[in-house]
C-alpha cells in the first residue's frame, strides 16, 4: 500500500454549501473522514474526482505541484466553474493557489500519516520502536505556539523537554480531537509541520514509558489482534463505519444526503460508496434501488441553459429513481442477464466505435451526472427524452439518457470519448440521440 493508493481508495464524498470545514469536522467522525475524499463546500464529484487524482500523482512522487495547478486550473476553466461571488483569489476560491495546495498537500499528509501508523502499530515494530515522539518535521512560515498546550490537554507528558508517548497511548487519538481531522496521526491541524519519529525500545524503557514484561505482553497482543485481522491494515482501511445512532444518522443524512447509509446487518452508518457497483453487477437483488433525489439547484440551471422550458418542468416534477427495471428494461432484455448487469454497459451494447467500457469508479459519478451535470440536451424525435453529460478529468465525457415519460427514470448510461452533445450542435443538430443509448 502506497500513499497514493490509499488515496484512490477514498470514497468521493461531494457536499453541498452547508457543509464547511467547520461543519465537517464538528459533525463527521474520524473513522468516516478519514476513508472520505471531499472538500468543504464542493458538491461536484467530478471535481472531487479530479482532484483525487491530482492528489494520488503528487504523492506518487516525480510530478511538479505547479504542473498539478495548471492541469487543475484547467479542468476548472473546462467545467465551467465560478469562484463565489466576492471570493476569487480566497481559500473559498477553487483556482486559488491556496485552495489546491491545502487539497492535495492535506490528503497526501494524511495518507503517509496512516502509512506511517499502520506500519508503526504492526508487532515487530512495536517491539523495536514501542513509542514515539512528537516533534517538529518540517519549517513552518507561521508555526503555531499552542503544541505544547494542546499536548498537555490531551494527556501527553514532557520527558527532558521532548513530548514521547507510547504508541498505542490515548494521548494520539486525544491530540487528534482536539484538531479538524480526528487521526490519532499526523498532521493534526491544517498545514502542520508538526509529525512523529520513532523512539527505540531502549528509550522508552530509559524514560519508564514501559517495562521488559509488559513490552512483551504489548507485543503478543499485537500478534493476536493481527491475526484476528483486528490491525490497521497496508489494505488501507480503517474503520469506514461508525456504530449506528438514529440522532447521529439524521444528522449526517441532513448534511450529506444519500452519502450515507446504515448497514443493517452489522448495526453500522457507512459511506454509500459502492452502490454502483452493487446495482450495476446486480448479484441477483431484486427491488435494488437507489433515489438520486430532485433536481438540484446545479441542475436546474444547465437546464434553464440548454433545453426547452417543457423538459425543464417535466424533469423538475419527480425524483430521479434508478432501480432494477433499467438493468431489465424491454428493449433491453435480450443484453441483461442477473449478475452481469454490466453487460448492458460496454462497448459492445451501443456498436459506437467511441464508447469505452465503464469502470467502478465511472459509476461513482453516475450521482453527480444528475445533480451537476456540464451540459443537456432534448430530443425532438422523442420528446420524453433528455440527454446529460458530465466531463471527466480524463477528457472522457459520462452520458445519461433521462426518460420523461413518467417520471425522471434513468434508461442508459454509457462513456465515450467525444461530447455527443457537442458534436450535434456543431452540425446543428438538436433531434436523435446516441444510437441505442
Amino acid at each position: 500500500m502506497t500513499a497514493s493508493e490509499k488515496i484512490l481508495q477514498k470514497a468521493l464524498v461531494g457536499s453541498g454549501s452547508n457543509m464547511d470545514s467547520a461543519a465537517w469536522a464538528n459533525h463527521v467522525q474520524a473513522n468516516l473522514k478519514d476513508r472520505a475524499f471531499f472538500s468543504a463546500c464542493v458538491a461536484e464529484q467530478n471535481l472531487l474526482d479530479a482532484a483525487k487524482r491530482l492528489s494520488a500523482e503528487y504523492a506518487a512522487g516525480g510530478t511538479d505541484l505547479s504542473k498539478l495547478r495548471m492541469e487543475w486550473r484547467d479542468y476548472l476553466t473546462h467545467s465551467g466553474y465560478k469562484p463565489p461571488k466576492g471570493m476569487a483569489e480566497t481559500i473559498k476560491d477553487l483556482y486559488s493557489q491556496s485552495r489546491i495546495d491545502t487539497i492535495i498537500k492535506t490528503n497526501v499528509a494524511q495518507a503517509r500519516g496512516f502509512i506511517q501508523y499502520a506500519e508503526g502499530t504492526t508487532p515487530g515494530a512495536f517491539a523495536a520502536f514501542p513509542a514515539q515522539e512528537f516533534a517538529r518535521i518540517r519549517h513552518s512560515l507561521h508555526p503555531r505556539k499552542d503544541w505544547p498546550q494542546r499536548w498537555h490537554k490531551a494527556g501527553g507528558k514532557i520527558y527532558a523537554g521532548r513530548m514521547i508517548a507510547l504508541k498505542n497511548d490515548a494521548v494520539w487519538g486525544n491530540l487528534g480531537k482536539l484538531g479538524p481531522f480526528g487521526n490519532p496521526f499526523p498532521p493534526f491541524d491544517w498545514g502542520s509541520g508538526m509529525g512523529v519519529l520513532d523512539v527505540d525500545r531502549k528509550t522508552a524503557i530509559e524514560l519508564g514509558l514501559i517495562t521488559e514484561d509488559a513490552l512483551r505482553a504489548r507485543v503478543d497482543k499485537l500478534r493476536k489482534r493481527e491475526e484476528a485481522g483486528d490491525l490497521p491494515s497496508m489494505n488501507g482501511h480503517l474503520a469506514a463505519k461508525i456504530p449506528y445512532k438514529q440522532s447521529t444518522y439524521q444528522d449526517l443524512k441532513s448534511r450529506l444526503g444519500d452519502f450515507v447509509k446504515i448497514d443493517k446487518e452489522r448495526g453500522e452508518i457507512v459511506w454509500r460508496q459502492d452502490w454502483t457497483k452493487d446495482f450495476i453487477e446486480h448479484k441477483g437483488k431484486k427491488g435494488f434501488y437507489f433515489d438520486a433525489g430532485a433536481p438540484t439547484q446545479a441542475l436546474r440551471k444547465v437546464l434553464e441553459r440548454d433545453i426547452d422550458p417543457a423538459h425543464a418542468k417535466m424533469l423538475a416534477k419527480g425524483n430521479l429513481r434508478i432501480n432494477d427495471s433499467w438493468l431489465n428494461d424491454e428493449e433491453d432484455k435480450h443484453d441483461v442477464q442477473p449478475g452481469h448487469g454490466r453487460k448492458h454497459f460496454g462497448r459492445n451494447e451501443t456498436k459506437l466505435d467511441t464508447n469505452i467500457p465503464m469502470t467502478n469508479a465511472d459509476f461513482e459519478l453516475l450521482p453527480s451526472l444528475w445533480r451537476t451535470p456540464n451540459r443537456a440536451m432534448c430530443s425532438d424525435e422523442v420528446n420524453t427524452t433528455v440527454f446529460l453529460e458530465l466531463d471527466l478529468f480524463d477528457g472522457n465525457v459520462l452520458h445519461a439518457r433521462i426518460d420523461l415519460s413518467h417520471l425522471p427514470r434513468l434508461k442508459s448510461f454509457f462513456k465515450r470519448k467525444t461530447s455527443y452533445i457537442l458534436a450535434e450542435k456543431a452540425k446543428g443538430l438538436t433531434a436523435g440521440g446516441p444510437p441505442t443509448a
